[in-house]
Protein backbone atom coordinates (compact mmCIF):
# COMPACT_ATOMS: atom_id res chain seq x y z
CA UNK A 1 0.00 0.00 0.00
CA UNK A 2 1.06 3.98 -1.01
CA UNK A 3 2.33 5.35 2.18
CA UNK A 4 0.55 8.78 1.29
CA UNK A 5 -1.84 10.44 4.21
CA UNK A 6 -5.05 9.43 2.08
CA UNK A 7 -4.26 6.22 2.37
CA UNK A 8 -2.61 6.56 6.06
CA UNK A 9 -5.77 8.47 6.77
CA UNK A 10 -7.88 5.62 5.46
CA UNK A 11 -6.15 3.13 7.38
CA UNK A 12 -7.01 4.68 10.62
CA UNK A 13 -11.10 5.11 10.33
CA UNK A 14 -10.32 1.19 9.68
CA UNK A 15 -8.41 0.15 12.11
CA UNK A 16 -5.86 -1.26 10.81
CA UNK A 17 -3.12 0.48 12.89
CA UNK A 18 -0.58 -0.05 15.93
CA UNK A 19 0.91 1.85 18.30
CA UNK A 20 4.21 1.97 19.07
CA UNK A 21 7.56 3.37 21.14
CA UNK A 22 9.65 0.70 19.48
CA UNK A 23 8.90 -2.78 18.91
CA UNK A 24 7.17 -3.54 15.76
CA UNK A 25 4.23 -5.80 15.94
CA UNK A 26 2.29 -7.73 13.45
CA UNK A 27 -1.16 -9.83 14.09
CA UNK A 28 -3.55 -12.02 12.15
CA UNK A 29 -6.66 -13.71 13.53
CA UNK A 30 -7.34 -16.55 10.53
CA UNK A 31 -5.57 -14.21 8.02
CA UNK A 32 -7.56 -11.01 9.01
CA UNK A 33 -5.48 -8.21 9.71
CA UNK A 34 -6.16 -5.68 13.02
CA UNK A 35 -9.60 -3.85 11.95
CA UNK A 36 -11.09 -6.04 10.20
CA UNK A 37 -13.47 -8.67 11.48
CA UNK A 38 -14.16 -12.43 11.38
CA UNK A 39 -17.23 -14.39 11.88
CA UNK A 40 -17.56 -17.96 13.60
CA UNK A 41 -19.21 -20.11 15.33
CA UNK A 42 -19.74 -20.38 18.94
CA UNK A 43 -16.82 -22.60 20.35
CA UNK A 44 -14.67 -22.46 17.24
CA UNK A 45 -11.15 -21.62 17.53
CA UNK A 46 -9.07 -18.83 15.43
CA UNK A 47 -5.52 -19.08 14.26
CA UNK A 48 -3.68 -16.07 15.94
CA UNK A 49 -0.39 -15.13 14.21
CA UNK A 50 1.79 -12.71 15.90
CA UNK A 51 5.42 -11.32 15.35
CA UNK A 52 7.21 -8.91 16.87
CA UNK A 53 10.64 -7.27 16.31
CA UNK A 54 12.93 -4.68 18.42
CA UNK A 55 16.07 -3.84 17.87
CA UNK A 56 16.28 -2.92 21.52
CA UNK A 57 15.28 -6.63 22.71
CA UNK A 58 12.19 -8.00 23.49
CA UNK A 59 11.08 -9.36 26.77
CA UNK A 60 7.31 -10.37 26.07
CA UNK A 61 4.61 -10.53 23.52
CA UNK A 62 0.70 -11.27 24.31
CA UNK A 63 -2.23 -12.21 22.75
CA UNK A 64 -5.43 -11.30 24.48
CA UNK A 65 -8.90 -11.69 23.77
CA UNK A 66 -11.64 -9.59 25.56
CA UNK A 67 -9.09 -8.41 28.18
CA UNK A 68 -7.69 -11.89 29.06
CA UNK A 69 -4.26 -13.19 28.21
CA UNK A 70 -4.92 -15.89 25.70
CA UNK A 71 -1.12 -16.70 25.26
CA UNK A 72 2.13 -15.38 26.36
CA UNK A 73 5.90 -15.65 25.04
CA UNK A 74 8.80 -14.73 25.63
CA UNK A 75 11.94 -14.24 22.47
CA UNK A 76 14.32 -17.26 21.71
CA UNK A 77 17.26 -15.25 20.70
CA UNK A 78 15.77 -11.50 22.53
CA UNK A 79 15.24 -9.41 19.55
CA UNK A 80 12.42 -11.43 17.41
CA UNK A 81 8.79 -13.59 18.46
CA UNK A 82 7.28 -15.46 16.05
CA UNK A 83 4.52 -17.61 17.39
CA UNK A 84 0.97 -18.98 16.58
CA UNK A 85 -1.70 -19.79 18.68
CA UNK A 86 -5.19 -21.07 18.36
CA UNK A 87 -7.87 -19.58 20.74
CA UNK A 88 -11.39 -20.60 21.20
CA UNK A 89 -14.10 -18.61 21.33
CA UNK A 90 -17.31 -18.36 22.91
CA UNK A 91 -18.65 -15.38 22.18
CA UNK A 92 -18.03 -12.15 20.58
CA UNK A 93 -15.23 -9.88 21.43
CA UNK A 94 -11.87 -9.02 20.40
CA UNK A 95 -8.32 -10.04 19.81
CA UNK A 96 -4.85 -7.72 20.00
CA UNK A 97 -1.60 -8.09 20.48
CA UNK A 98 1.06 -6.17 22.96
CA UNK A 99 5.03 -6.42 23.13
CA UNK A 100 6.98 -5.27 25.53
CA UNK A 101 10.38 -4.73 25.85
CA UNK A 102 13.48 -2.93 27.75
CA UNK A 103 14.17 0.52 28.15
CA UNK A 104 16.68 1.78 25.48
CA UNK A 105 18.30 5.27 25.38
CA UNK A 106 17.33 5.78 21.89
CA UNK A 107 13.89 6.11 21.87
CA UNK A 108 10.86 7.47 24.32
CA UNK A 109 10.38 4.60 27.21
CA UNK A 110 9.56 6.39 29.77
CA UNK A 111 5.64 7.70 29.95
CA UNK A 112 4.35 10.61 30.62
CA UNK A 113 1.60 9.90 32.51
CA UNK A 114 2.16 8.46 35.79
CA UNK A 115 1.49 4.78 36.55
CA UNK A 116 2.02 3.76 32.89
CA UNK A 117 4.19 1.08 31.71
CA UNK A 118 8.15 1.94 31.56
CA UNK A 119 10.14 0.61 29.00
CA UNK A 120 9.27 -0.41 24.88
CA UNK A 121 5.29 -1.02 24.45
CA UNK A 122 3.54 -1.61 21.09
CA UNK A 123 -0.29 -2.85 20.71
CA UNK A 124 -2.06 -3.34 17.77
CA UNK A 125 -5.85 -2.17 17.14
CA UNK A 126 -8.40 -5.03 17.43
CA UNK A 127 -9.54 -7.73 15.15
CA UNK A 128 -13.10 -8.60 15.89
CA UNK A 129 -14.69 -11.65 16.51
CA UNK A 130 -18.17 -11.89 15.69
CA UNK A 131 -20.06 -14.77 16.98
CA UNK A 132 -23.60 -15.41 15.78
CA UNK A 133 -25.72 -15.05 19.11
CA UNK A 134 -23.18 -14.70 21.38
CA UNK A 135 -22.71 -10.64 21.84
CA UNK A 136 -19.62 -9.24 23.77
CA UNK A 137 -20.41 -8.57 27.58
CA UNK A 138 -19.84 -5.39 28.96
CA UNK A 139 -16.74 -5.09 31.23
CA UNK A 140 -18.35 -3.51 34.28
CA UNK A 141 -14.31 -3.00 35.86
CA UNK A 142 -13.26 -1.59 32.84
CA UNK A 143 -16.08 1.09 32.20
CA UNK A 144 -15.41 2.51 35.86
CA UNK A 145 -12.18 2.44 34.96
CA UNK A 146 -12.83 4.69 31.71
CA UNK A 147 -15.16 6.86 33.63
CA UNK A 148 -12.17 7.70 35.97
CA UNK A 149 -9.87 8.29 32.60
CA UNK A 150 -12.25 10.65 31.58
CA UNK A 151 -12.59 12.35 34.35
CA UNK A 152 -8.94 12.71 34.57
CA UNK A 153 -8.15 13.72 31.01
CA UNK A 154 -10.93 16.42 31.40
CA UNK A 155 -9.14 18.30 34.43
CA UNK A 156 -5.53 17.64 32.52
CA UNK A 157 -7.29 19.11 29.02
CA UNK A 158 -8.70 22.46 31.30
CA UNK A 159 -5.49 22.71 33.33
CA UNK A 160 -2.88 22.83 29.92
CA UNK A 161 -4.90 25.45 29.09
CA UNK A 162 -8.39 24.58 27.97
CA UNK A 163 -10.05 27.41 29.15
CA UNK A 164 -7.53 29.82 26.53
CA UNK A 165 -9.55 27.91 23.62
CA UNK A 166 -12.35 29.74 21.96
CA UNK A 167 -15.40 29.11 23.94
CA UNK A 168 -17.49 27.04 21.40
CA UNK A 169 -14.38 24.84 20.67
CA UNK A 170 -13.54 24.56 24.64
CA UNK A 171 -17.38 24.00 25.01
CA UNK A 172 -17.71 21.58 22.30
CA UNK A 173 -14.84 19.38 23.33
CA UNK A 174 -16.57 19.47 27.20
CA UNK A 175 -19.71 18.25 25.72
CA UNK A 176 -17.48 15.19 23.90
CA UNK A 177 -15.97 14.33 27.63
CA UNK A 178 -19.34 14.54 29.14
CA UNK A 179 -21.07 11.97 26.14
CA UNK A 180 -18.09 9.73 26.80
CA UNK A 181 -18.46 9.42 30.59
CA UNK A 182 -22.46 8.97 30.13
CA UNK A 183 -21.82 6.08 27.97
CA UNK A 184 -18.90 4.34 30.31
CA UNK A 185 -21.39 5.39 33.40
CA UNK A 186 -24.07 3.29 31.61
CA UNK A 187 -21.81 -0.08 31.15
CA UNK A 188 -20.27 0.56 34.60
CA UNK A 189 -24.02 -0.08 35.91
Amino acid sequence: ESLRWPAIAQAYREGRTVATNGPLLLLSVDGAQPGAEVKVNPGSAVNCAVEAFSHWGLDEVTVWYNGEAAGKWTPLRGTTIKREQRITVPRSGWIVATAKGPASGDLMSHPVAAGGPAGQIAITSPVYIEVPGRPLLPDKQAAAYFVKWIDATRVGFEAAGGASLPSGLREQVLRRFAQARAVYEGKAR
